[in-house]
C-alpha cells in the first residue's frame, strides 16, 4: 500500500497537534504529546509556526505498518520575511549562510548554492519542532546542517557537534566565534564520544542502521534520534530491521517532495 503525497495549503490558526497512529507496537489512534511549541523556543515566534492542515496515509516498510504525516510545503518566504523568527535569528542565519560561502572556496560545504535557503537552512529549520530534551548532540555536522541551524533558531539547549573531518571542525568553532554560539565542537568519530543525550540530529551522514546504532550507544533511555532523509528510507528502514527493534515515526519532509523525517525512539538490538 502506498502513500498519496497531496499537499494542502497552509492553513491559518490550525494548531500543530498531531496524533500518529503506531500500528507497528499495537497502538491504534494513540496521541502523541506534542514535540515542540513555538512558546518553547525564544528566538521563534509563536504566530504563523508550522501552522498546518494535516492528513495521515499508511506505509509499509518491511513487516510493519506505519503512519506518514502528510503536511504542506514549508512556505519558505514566510520563515524569512515575515514575523516567523526574530530579527536576531535571522540575522545570524544571514551570517551563517555568508560564511558557508566564504568558506567553501576551500572546503566542500555544499555542493551548489543554488536555493540554500530552501535547500539546507529551511529543510535544517523544520527539525526543531522534534527536538525533545535539554542536551542535543548533532553526528557528522560537516557545514553545520542540521546542527547549526537549529542551535541559532533554539539556543537555550545544549548543543554538542561530533565532526571528524578537522577542517570542517575547524569551520564549525569559526561559526561558533563570530555567531557567539553557545556549543561544544568535538573533533573526533561520534564512536569515541563519552556521554548520553536526549536528541541526536543527522543530515546526509550515514544509512538508518548505523544511525540507530549510534542512537543505541549515545541515547538517554527517553530519548529520541531525528534524521533527515530520502527517498531511500524503505530500503534503509529494511536493512535496519535485519539488526534493530525500534519504534518509529515518519513525516513528509516540509521542503523536499521525496523528503522525509523519521523520528527513532526506544532502540534494542534484535534477540
Amino acid at each position: 500500500m502506498h502513500a498519496s503525497l497531496v499537499y494542502h495549503d497552509m492553513a491559518e490558526g490550525v494548531g500543530f497537534e498531531p496524533t500518529v497512529r503506531q500500528t507497528h507496537n499495537g497502538f491504534r489512534d494513540r496521541p502523541i504529546q506534542p514535540l515542540w511549541h513555538p512558546s518553547h523556543c525564544f528566538s521563534i515566534k509563536p504566530s504563523l509556526v508550522f501552522q498546518a492542515a494535516l492528513k495521515y496515509n499508511p506505509l509499509r516498510f518491511g513487516n510493519s505498518w506505519h503512519h506518514i504525516m502528510i503536511v504542506p510545503l514549508f512556505h519558505v518566504e514566510r520563515f524569512r520575511n515575515e514575523e516567523v523568527v526574530s530579527n536576531h535569528a535571522r540575522d545570524q542565519l544571514q551570517c551563517f549562510v555568508d560564511l558557508i560561502v566564504r568558506w567553501n572556496a576551500t572546503i566542500n560545504l555544499v555542493a551548489s548554492f543554488a536555493d540554500i535557503w530552501r535547500r539546507h537552512i529551511y529543510d535544517c529549520a523544520q527539525l526543531l519542532p522534534y527536538i525533545a530534551g535539554e542536551r542535543i548532540l548533532d553526528v557528522g555536522s560537516g557545514g553545520g546542517f542540521p546542527g547549526m541551524v537549529l542551535a541559532i533558531l533554539h539556543p537555550q539547549l545544549e548543543w554538542h557537534f561530533v565532526e571528524a573531518d578537522m577542517r570542517k571542525a575547524v569551520f564549525l568553532q569559526e561559526v561558533r566565534r563570530q555567531l557567539r554560539i553557545h556549543c561544544t565542537i568535538h573533533h573526533q568519530r561520534v564512536e569515541d564520544l563519552k556521554g548520553l543525550f536526549d536528541t541526536i540530529t543527522a543530515r546526509a551522514f550515514a544509512p538508518l542502521s548505523s544511525l540507530v546504532e549510534v542512537l543505541f550507544t549515545k541515547l538517554t533511555p527517553t530519548g529520541r534520534g531525528v534524521f533527515l532523509k530520502g527517498e531511500k528510507l524503505s530500503q534503509e528502514i529494511k536493512e535496519a530491521d535485519k539488526k534493530w527493534r525500534f519504534t518509529r515515526t515518519i513525516f513528509q519532509s516540509y521542503t523536499h517532495f521525496n523528503g522525509r523525517i523519521i523520528v527513532v525512539r526506544n532502540v534494542n538490538l534484535l534477540s
